[in-house]
Order: C-alpha cells, then sequence, then structure tokens
C-alpha cells in the first residue's frame, strides 16, 4: 500500500515539470512549483517518516524558505523551536 502510495507522489511530482527542490536539509526537500494562471507557487515540503519510511509530501505557504522552516510550520512552530526530541 505505501509503496503505491509513494509511487503516485512521484509521480505527482514528475506530471508538474519534475521540479528540483530549492533547499535541502535534515527536514526534507522544498519545492516551489509555478503554476499557470496562479499568483502564488505551490510550494511543498517532501519529507520521510522515519518509522515506516512512507514519503509524505506537505503543502506549506509560500513563504517557506527552508525545508526546516516548512516542517516547523506543520507544527505551528517557528523553524528555531521545532526538533523532534526523539522520531519513532
Amino acid at each position: 500500500m505505501h509503496d503505491r502510495a509513494n509511487r503516485a507522489r512521484e509521480r505527482f511530482l514528475t506530471l508538474l515539470g519534475n521540479p528540483q527542490p530549492v533547499h535541502e536539509d535534515s527536514a526534507g526537500s522544498l519545492y516551489r512549483i509555478p503554476l499557470p494562471d496562479e499568483r502564488e507557487p505551490l510550494v511543498v515540503v517532501r519529507l520521510t517518516n522515519p518509522s515506516t519510511g512512507r514519503v509524505l509530501f506537505l503543502r506549506v505557504p509560500p513563504t517557506a524558505q527552508t525545508a526546516r522552516e516548512a516542517v516547523a510550520w506543520t507544527f505551528g512552530m517557528n523553524p528555531e523551536d521545532w526538533g523532534p526530541i526523539r522520531e519513532t
């Protein structure tokens, strides 16, 4: 099941023109994808769940500049304050 979902997510990026990450760090990879006829780009962070290996793509605000900032935002935190104590 997870393999199929991961393939679907990778296909999603391929359909968007196989964008390259604009930033990568230990939190993940940040993608900024211009969309035709839209004012703001699609901005997503790609991360891997360490316990399952599942790849996730999470939409984040277009103001995100780093993957860490993007992941922290998903938890309602500042990047300076975010950091998992233990990943399970």
